[in-house]
């Protein structure tokens, strides 16, 4: 007698990074981009905004779009912008 096949469990899609707009894709130190999307944030939060982990400001996520300068002391390369909680550091 065979045996039935067994069933098996859906494999669960790879979660995707979350990523950011941001206008232009490339600058050199001392131009503005402007971050145009912001998923896995509300609109109207205030929050930090980092540089290669060095935190620049915080900026309110609206439909003004916040902008930040690249530090005239960054390189040629790639590098990261990232955005976290403003009041993540609140104690």
């Amino acid at each position: 007698k065979p045996k039935p096949e067994p069933i098996l469990e859906p494999k669960p899609e790879p979660s995707k990074p979350l990523v950011l707009g941001i206008d232009p894709t490339k600058a050199k130190p001392g131009e503005t981009v402007t971050i145009t999307r912001w998923p896995g944030f509300s609109n109207n939060v205030r929050v930090n905004v980092y540089f290669d982990d060095t935190r620049l400001k915080s900026v309110f996520l609206s439909s003004d779009l916040p902008q930040l300068v690249i530090p005239s002391t960054a390189t040629n390369g790639i590098h990261t912008i990232k955005i976290t909680s403003f009041f993540m550091y609140l104690v």
